[in-house]
């Protein structure tokens, strides 16, 4: 689809983006209500960031994901990293997946689980309370637990005319492993949940 985008880079317009914008848009509001159409939205802006059809290109990749997933005055707290971004920040939302984290960056990052909780705080904003199991490498020299990592991904989004929903919000960061016992006998136990959800690496003590 993005043939010769190296020299197709240096030439992006408005127009060049909103063209792919129209399938985007297509693909979020193809779900029949609005909670799968951020269900949709959320999947859009995953595989922007894990796919690998732009591993070559991580400065276009990072434009695709800053134009058809975040709003103009977003706010990231990324998993990896101190300082809050927004779109004109020193460093920017933009700059932490060209730099960082991205399928370009990181070859064998991917997906491998998901659950959603997704609930409308107004008619024009959503709320989706994510936790994503990420893959950072597939080398048979990584213990299979040192590289998985689980991201507890807070989305606010808010409804846009260009692509239908756009993040406003994300809050990410990697769940915690090593709960104190007083808070797990509590019940504070993470394949509990219901539906029942992935086992998480040691240490946690309800493994």
């Amino acid at each position: 689809m993005f043939k010769n985008i190296k020299t197709e880079f240096g030439k992006l317009t408005p127009d060049y983006i909103n063209s792919h914008q129209e399938s985007y848009k297509k693909e979020i509001l193809s779900g029949e209500s609005t909670a799968k159409q951020i269900e949709n939205a959320t999947d859009v802006f995953l595989n922007l960031v894990t796919t690998k059809e732009y591993e070559d290109f991580p400065i276009f990749r990072s434009v695709l994901i800053n134009t058809i997933s975040y709003s103009d005055d977003a706010i990231l707290r990324p998993t990896v990293g101190q300082v809050i971004r927004r779109q004109t920040s020193t460093p920017d939302i933009r700059n932490y997946f060209e730099a960082y984290f991205s399928q370009s960056i990181i070859p064998d990052l991917e997906v491998i689980q998901k659950r959603y909780r997704i609930e409308s705080l107004t008619e024009d904003y959503w709320l989706n309370i994510a936790y994503v199991q990420f893959r950072t490498s597939n080398t048979l020299d990584d213990p299979p637990d040192e590289s998985k990592l689980t991201a507890v991904m807070t989305f606010i989004f808010v409804r846009d005319p260009d692509v239908g929903w756009k993040i406003r919000l994300l809050d990410s960061h990697q769940i915690v492993l090593n709960v104190p016992v007083e808070l797990v006998k509590g019940g504070d136990v993470f394949k509990n949940q219901s539906p029942p959800i992935w086992k998480l690496p040691n240490p946690y003590f309800n493994q």
